[in-house]
Parts: C-alpha cells; sequence; structure tokens
C-alpha cells in the first residue's frame, strides 16, 4: 500500500524514507508499507523438524551400530567358546601324554617287583592316572568357563555404568526443570514419582537376581540329576565289565598283542606312504592339465558353428569313455607352499602376485600347446596391469557376488592406460570375503590370511572349471583361456601377456593382454620374465604320485583300523574299582538333595520379589497420577518435564535391565568360581592318589611290566596332542580377530551414542526457542541526511488503548525539521506489520495541516533553525536511547512496552510543542 501527497515547498519535504529503497526529492514524498525481517536479514533458526531429523538420524545410527557390536560381540564369544573347547581338548591330551609317559616311566622302574602284585598296581595306576587327566581336564573346562564368565562379566560392569551415568544426566534436566516450574506441590509429586520409581526399578532389579537365583538353582539340580544318572549306569557298566573282564582276560590278552602287531605294520606302510608322496611332490610345477580326448577340436567346431554348446559339455566331461576330466585333473599340493603364509590375500606382494602369474601361465602354455595357439608370456606390465584392475573394481564398489558380468568401466579404463586389447575371465573363492557374499557395508575392508599353496589351488580348480564345465557362459571363458578368441583378431596381435590378481570380494581376475596393438609394443610386451621352471613332472613321476596317494590312503584306514582294535582289546582287559563308582553314586545323590533344597528357597525369594515389584509398580502409578494432576496448569513448562521425565524413565529401565544382567553374569562368575575351586580340589586329591600308587609300585618286585603297549599309547597320546595344539593355534588367531572387531564396533557404537546425544541437546534448545512467544522485528531506515522523528513514531505502535494527542504535532514537526536533525542509522525495533502500517499513515497525513499555515512557512524555518533544532536534536537523542532500551524489554511484557513507548512520544511532543510555542507558532490538533 502506498500514498502521495504534495507538500507546498522544498523546506517541508517530507525528507524521511520508511524501509530500504524507497526514492525521496523536493516536490513529492511516499512512505511504503513496513515490511517484516526477510528471511536474510532475520537471524537463521533452526527448526524443530529438521533438529528432530538429525536426531532422528543419529538414533538410527546408534541403532545400527548397537547391532553391529552385539552381532560382533556374539561372533566373539562363539570363538572364545570354542577355544575354551579346544583348550580342553589340548589339556586332556597334554594330560594323556603326561600320565602315559610317568606310566611308562614307572613300569620300566618296576622291573623287580613281583608279578601278581605289579600287575594289581598297574591296573589300580592307570585307573588313577586316567581319574587324574579326567579331573585335570574337567579343571581346564572349569577354568575356561570362568574366564569367560569374567570378561561377560566386565563387559556388563562397563553397560551398568554407562547406563548409571544416562539416569544421571536425565535426573539432573528433570531436577532442573522441575526447579523451572517453582512448584512446591509438584516437586514433593514428583520426588515422590522418583522415589518410587526407583524403589519400582530396584524391586525389579531384585526379582530378576531371585530369578537368575533360581535358574542357576535348577541348573544345579539338572546337572546333579546328569551325574546320579551317569553314576547309576557307571555302576552297572563297570559291574558287568569285571565281571566280563575276568572271563575274557586270557582272549583279550592275546587280542591285544595281535592289535599291537597290526598297528605297527601300518605304522609303518603309513610311515613310508609319506615319504612317497613327500617325494612326488618335491618336483617342481607337478600341477599339469589334462585335455580330454577330443577336446580341442570339438571347442574349435563349437566356434565355427558345427557343434552345439551342449554337445561339447558332453565332450568336456566325458570325453573317453566314464572319464571325467574335472575329476581327472586333481592339484597337487606342494609342501614349501603350505609353509608359506600370505598374511593377506588381497594385498599381495609384487613378488607373489608375479609367482602366481608366472605358475598360472605355465599351467595355461600347456592347454594353448595343445590347442594349437599361441602362448602367453608374463611381463613386469602384465602383472602391474592386472593388479590396477582389481583395484579399479575396488574403488568402482563393484561387488562380483551382487553385480552381474565384468566391470566393464574398470576394464576399458585400465585397458585405454595400458594401451591393449583386453580379455578378463574370473573365478570365485567363497570363502575369502563372507561379507562381499553377503553384499555387506565394509566388505572392501576384510583382510584373510592364507597359505600360497592354498591360493595356487583356487586358481588351478578355477581354471578347470572355466576350460572344462563352462556350459553356463557359452564357453566364453573356455575360448579365452586357451587363446582361440585372441587366434581371430584381425590385427594380428596374437601374442598375449597374462597378469593374475585378487579382487577384495574375493574373485580370482585372469586378465589377458596383448603385447602389441597395430603392430606396436606396449608396455605388456616389454621387460618379459622367463617362465622356465626346474622341472616338469613326466608321466611317470606323475602315476608315482597317484600311486603313493592311493596307498597313503589305504594306509591311513589300515592305521585307524588297528588302533580301534587296539583300543578295544585294551578296554577289554582293564578291571574296574565298582566301590569307587558306588561311592560316587551315593555323593552325586546327595549332592542332588541339596540342590533341590536350594530350588525351594530360591522360588520363595522369587515369589517375594514379585509382590515387592507389585507394590512398587502401584506406589509409581499413583505418584505418576498425582505429578499428571498438578502439571495440567504448566504448559510449555510441563511438556518439556514430561519429555524429561520419559526420558529419565526410559535410562531407569536400561539401568535396570543393565544391572539385571550384570547380576546374572556376576552369579554365573560366582558359580563358575566355585566350581573350579571344587575341580582343583578333585585334581588334588587324585593327584595325591595317583603318587601313593606311584610309591607302592615303587617298592614292589615282580615280573617285567609290558611296556610295548605303554610305549605304543605315549605315542599315539603325543600325536593327539600335536594335532589339538595345532587346532588350538588357528583358534586363537580367530579369537583375536573377533576381539579386534569387537573394539571397532564399540568405538562406533559410543560415537553414535555422544551424536545422538548431542543431536537431543541441541533439539531440547531448540524447541525452547520456538515455543517463547516473540514480536516480530520491524526495521525502520531512515536515509542520511534526513529526520530521525519519524522513526520515534514508530515507538508508539504496540497495543495500547489509543496514540497519544501529539502524535501529528509530532509528524508536523519531524517533516518540517528535516533537513537540520543529525541522520541516524537503520533501528530494529519489535512490533506487528499491522502496526507498522498505521505508524506510516500517521505520519503522512498531517502534510495536509501545514498546507493551510503556509504563510507562516518562512517563520516556521527561521524559528526552527534558530530554536527548535536544538530542542529537538537533544529530543531525538533522549528518545532514541529510550527506544533501545524499550526493544531489549522481554515480549512477555509487551503491555508495560507499550506504555512506555506511549509515554515517550507525549513527553516528546509537549517538549516540541513547548518550544515552538516560544517561537511564536502554534498546533492545530488533527
Amino acid at each position: 500500500m502506498k500514498k502521495t501527497v504534495k507538500n507546498f515547498a522544498a523546506a517541508t519535504a517530507l525528507a524521511a524514507a520508511v524501509t530500504a529503497g524507497v526514492a525521496v526529492n523536493q516536490t513529492e514524498a511516499q512512505a511504503d508499507s513496513l515490511t517484516p525481517l526477510s528471511e536474510s536479514q532475520a537471524a537463521p533458526v533452526q527448526t524443530v523438524e529438521s533438529t528432530q531429523a538429525t536426531v532422528n538420524q543419529a538414533s538410527d545410527a546408534v541403532v545400527n551400530t548397537q547391532a553391529t557390536l552385539t552381532s560382533a560381540q556374539s561372533d566373539y564369544a562363539q570363538a572364545a567358546s570354542d577355544y575354551a573347547t579346544q583348550a580342553a581338548v589340548v589339556a586332556n591330551a597334554s594330560a594323556a601324554v603326561a600320565n602315559q609317559a610317568s606310566a611308562v616311566a614307572a613300569m620300566q622302574s618296576a622291573a623287580a617287583t613281583t608279578s601278581a602284585n605289579r600287575a594289581a598296581l598297574n591296573e589300580a595306576l592307570r585307573q588313577q592316572a586316567g581319574t587324574v587327566a579326567a579331573t585335570q581336564a574337567a579343571l581346564t573346562v572349569k577354568e575356561a568357563a570362568a574366564n569367560t564368565a569374567q570378561a561377560q562379566l566386565n563387559t556388563a560392569q562397563v553397560a551398568t555404568q554407562a547406563a548409571q551415568a544416562q539416569v544421571a544426566t536425565a535426573s539432573a534436566n528433570v531436577a532442573k526443570l522441575q526447579a523451572a516450574l517453582n512448584d512446591p506441590a509438584l516437586a514433593a509429586a514428583q520426588a515422590k514419582l522418583t522415589a518410587t520409581t526407583q524403589a519400582q526399578t530396584t524391586a525389579a532389579a531384585t526379582l530378576v537376581d531371585a530369578q537368575t537365583d533360581l535358574a542357576h538353582a535348577n541348573a544345579v539340580v539338572a546337572d546333579a540329576q546328569s551325574d546320579v544318572q551317569a553314576a547309576t549306569q557307571t555302576v552297572k557298566t563297570t559291574t558287568a565289565a569285571h565281571q566280563a573282564a575276568q572271563t575274557v582276560q586270557s582272549q583279550a590278552a592275546a587280542a591285544v598283542k595281535a592289535a599291537q602287531a597290526q598297528l605297527n605294520a601300518a605304522q609303518v606302510a603309513y610311515a613310508q606312504a609319506q615319504t612317497a608322496v613327500a617325494k612326488a611332490q618335491a618336483v617342481d610345477n607337478a600341477n599339469q592339465i589334462v585335455l580330454p580326448k577330443g577336446y580341442a577340436q570339438a571347442l574349435k567346431d563349437f566356434m565355427a558353428g558345427k557343434l552345439s554348446a551342449q554337445q561339447v559339455q558332453v565332450i568336456a566331461l566325458a570325453g573317453n569313455g566314464n572319464w571325467d576330466s574335472v575329476k581327472v585333473n586333481k592339484f597337487v599340493h606342494n609342501a614349501a607352499d603350505q609353509a608359506t603364509v600370505i598374511d593377506n590375500v588381497f594385498n599381495m606382494s609384487v613378488a607373489t602376485r608375479t609367482e602366481l602369474t608366472k605358475w598360472t601361465a605355465n599351467l595355461l602354455n600347456q592347454i594353448r600347446r595343445a590347442m594349437g595357439t599361441t602362448p602367453l608370456v608374463v611381463s613386469e606390465g602384465s602383472v602391474a596391469y592386472a593388479q590396477a584392475v582389481a583395484s579399479q573394481y575396488d574403488a568402482d564398489g563393484f561387488n562380483n557376488y551382487a553385480e552381474p558380468g565384468h566391470d566393464t568401466h574398470a576394464l576399458y579404463k585400465i585397458g585405454d592406460q595400458f594401451n591393449t586389447f583386453w580379455e578378463e575371465d574370473e573365478s570365485i573363492n567363497i570363502v575369502w570375503n563372507q561379507m562381499a557374499r553377503n553384499n555387506l557395508p565394509g566388505w572392501q575392508t576384510v583382510k584373510t590370511t592364507v597359505t600360497l599353496d592354498a591360493i595356487k589351488e583356487n586358481i588351478y580348480k578355477g581354471l578347470v572349471g572355466m576350460l572344462f564345465n563352462d556350459l553356463d557362459s557359452n564357453w566364453g571363458h573356455s575360448e579365452s583361456l586357451t587363446g582361440l578368441i585372441n587366434a581371430k583378431l584381425i590385427t594380428g596381435d596374437h601374442q598375449q601377456a597374462l597378469g593374475v590378481s585378487v579382487g577384495h570380494d574375493g574373485w580370482l581376475h585372469f586378465n589377458l593382454g596383448t603385447t602389441t596393438v597395430y603392430g606396436k609394443t606396449n608396455v605388456l610386451g616389454q621387460k618379459l620374465l622367463d617362465l622356465t621352471v626346474t622341472g616338469h613332472a613326466t608321466a611317470a613321476q606323475l602315476a608315482a604320485l597317484q600311486a603313493a596317494q592311493a596307498n597313503l590312503a589305504t594306509a591311513k584306514a589300515n592305521y585307524q583300523t588297528a588302533q580301534a582294535k587296539l583300543t578295544q582289546a585294551t578296554a577289554q582287559v582293564k578291571a574296574t574299582q565298582v566301590q569307587a563308582v558306588q561311592q560316587a553314586l551315593q555323593t552325586a545323590r546327595a549332592n542332588l538333595s541339596q540342590a533341590q533344597a536350594k530350588v525351594k528357597v530360591a522360588q520363595a525369594a522369587v515369589k517375594t520379589a514379585q509382590a515387592q515389584l507389585a507394590q512398587a509398580k502401584a506406589a509409581v502409578q499413583a505418584a505418576q497420577a498425582k505429578v499428571d494432576q498438578l502439571l495440567a496448569g504448566h504448559a510449555t513448562q510441563a511438556a518439556a518435564l514430561q519429555a524429561a521425565q520419559a526420558t529419565l524413565a526410559q535410562a531407569q529401565a536400561n539401568l535396570a535391565t543393565k544391572q539385571a544382567a550384570q547380576a546374572k553374569a556376576q552369579a554365573k562368575f560366582n558359580a563358575s568360581q566355585a566350581a573350579v575351586k571344587t575341580a582343583q580340589a578333585a585334581v588334588s586329591a587324585a593327584q595325591t592318589k595317583l603318587a601313593a600308587l606311584k610309591a607302592s609300585l615303587a617298592s614292589q618286585q615282580g615280573a617285567p611290566v609290558d611296556l610295548t603297549v605303554a610305549q605304543a599309547d605315549l605315542a599315539v597320546a603325543e600325536q593327539k596332542l600335536a594335532t589339538a595344539t595345532a587346532q588350538l593355534q588357528l583358534l586363537k588367531a580367530a579369537v583375536d580377530a573377533k576381539a579386534a572387531v569387537v573394539d571397532q564396533a564399540q568405538a562406533a557404537a559410543e560415537a553414535a551414542t555422544a551424536k545422538l546425544a548431542k543431536a537431543q541437546t541441541k533439539l531440547m534448545n531448540v524447541k525452547a526457542q520456538v515455543e517463547e512467544p516473540a514480536v516480530q522485528p520491524i526495521v525502520i531506515t531512515v536515509a542520511p541526511g534526513k529526520t530521525a522523528l519519524l522513526m520515534l513514531k514508530a515507538v508508539a505502535e504496540q497495543p495500547a488503548p489509543a496514540l497519544p494527542a501529539t502524535l501529528p504535532a509530532v509528524a508536523t514537526v519531524a517533516k518540517t525539521v528535516a533537513p537540520v536533525v543529525t541522520p541516524v542509522v537503520p533501528v530494529v525495533i519489535p512490533m506487528t506489520t499491522a502496526a507498522a502500517q498505521a505508524i506510516v499513515e500517521a505520519a503522512v497525513a498531517p502534510v495536509a495541516a501545514i498546507s493551510q499555515v503556509q504563510p507562516a512557512v518562512s517563520h516556521v524555518a527561521t524559528a526552527v533553525q534558530d530554536t527548535v533544532a536544538p530542542v529537538v536534536q537533544a529530543a531525538a537523542t533522549n528518545v532514541k536511547a529510550k527506544v533501545s532500551e524499550v526493544a531489549a524489554t522481554p515480549a512477555t511484557a509487551q503491555q508495560t512496552h507499550a506504555n512506555t513507548q506511549v509515554g515517550l512520544l507525549a513527553s516528546l511532543g509537549l517538549m516540541m510543542t513547548t518550544a515552538l510555542a516560544g517561537a511564536g507558532l502554534a498546533f492545530k490538533r488533527h
């Protein structure tokens, strides 16, 4: 809305422009409508919605990282469990070796003891050694369980501490909001609610503890019942065995002797077979790929359109009767390669990638010589070319498990860089990167350790599959690897260089590139490497290897059969201690009675805790109802307090859960510690009895003992110990790897939680800002050299009964004295747009009154210069200061603000009226 008023002289021109960008001249003045600050002028205020979105994102991140942490902790727990189980196996094997060694030594030192006493003591010593081994194994298992329980308890304690910190923070926030409400009754009700909530939390934790104790007691009863059943069965079995052993002892002794002889023969055969296999494997590059009869011609005929893909499949897989090429071509392991460990298959050294490439080229050149195509070469450039392709796959995020075909972007880009005509074949290894196989985030950072022998075996199997079982790819891989595709290249660039690499998704890349392009040598054709090997395996050597492998398999089977017969025969001659197992049964029954009594006590504790929890819940509901009633009169503060209380309740519930988990972990840890002590006592008692038997045996004299059986048992026990120890080392590496994953997941979860807390705090602040009442600011700008008094009129516009009577007079004087008043800068005054519009119109209207007193204009101008101007200048300075003071007044005191502004304007009008009267002038009221 705009208005235009003609002035009567240059001296009385309306010289003020309201809002930026309005022009004023000497004959016409325009007063534009006042407008609120634009978005670019107002201070940016972040919306609640955008801040809430940030909180939601942070919350989702917490959930995701917590899920990752939980999964990692589960994996770690499983790995730790596997390690503990294998540790028990190692402990058992170690105990068996120690016991058997002690038995052999005891037998050797007791050569002079009597035959009858020595036999009895030997049997007792054997049984007691078994008892010692069993108790030691049980101790190892209990100790492993105790270690696991300790780790779980530590984790639960950390979680409880974090939950306690969250409760403390939430409690402080609730206290702060309650103080802001300043309602004693509400504070008392809230305190009661907090106390009852805490009581409920405590009661819930007590119930969880009681339930945990009951579950533990039930588990103890179950274990005791199982022990009673086992002891009962043992009594029956051992009694029958004792009676049977006396009858068949003589026949079993003969069977032991025969089985031992058979075992000795099998051991010799086994050793000879192992030597033969090792000798055959010593030949460098023993691996070969044999083509089925008719395969080469069939593949060529297929490319010429003379055979179908299915017909080629028949020849490839059964080219010679029942001969199966995929089964006949088997990988030959190499001991040296098996001992060479590659720390990370996805980050191999140049030397390793070069060796693998040369090894693969020799395999494929066997095929190409049979096909009559150009053999492959290997160069430093071809090795680098293959690695560049694999790296570009990773950079493109191309996962072969999730993406069909090949990464053509990578192949064209790297092919152009190396200036070559390229081909690529890929094969899969499904165990090197399970995250890539499942297309999970982070698959490009997985690290996998393998042996050089394992990599070569995967290359070998991948080539055999692509050569002879490629029907689903229409024999495209076969045509590429055999050189048939390149042979048809019309440019004549038929020399190809090979490069082998491993992508981070676990796929093997076989990259073929021409060494020339239109006859011009590229980097793949420079610095060629020697592919000569120290000796190719002959047909006779391969036959010897296969025969040795077959002999080894037969020897292993014979060895295992003989070992089983020996174990069975040895078990038949062992006497039993019926009295001992009967005593064990009585002990087990006593333990069962004690455990059942503890279950009754635990059940009573659970009922009591449930009743207390029900009472606590009722108290919380009553306290919450009282708080809700008192909060009804508090809108914004109550909403904030309720949100804080909800956060506190959630934190307290989480704390209760964490405390319950900690209590459960503590109970499990205490039980495991008690089990360890019991097992230690059992080991000590068994060892004491074993020492007594050894001492008794040493004091006896008799016939020489049969050392053959004991020595054979010792050898077997040592072999089992070596095997179990090697497996334990592998499991230890797995546990360390899982622990590292848990640490990473823990760090990510903590970072996400911190980010969520920060976002929630920001959301609370934004909500507080939005909920506080505010007055829309208005900008009033006075041009340089113009009057400041128009701006002073704007102060009068706030909610009030009416404008002061002096407002028209002030407007008239403002226009008259504009040329002599000092210019001012823009001022921001809180008011509504409608109020500002009224001020603009009030500022323009009095101009018509001035036109009625035109004869007095010259006198007014002189009076203004001499008398009015200094007064107006002083008034403007005083009122400007007051305007700033009033503008800073809180929006909640709007009426006081308006009254103050009206009073200021009235005072200014009185001052100006007095000054003009002194100059002989008077105002006509409008």
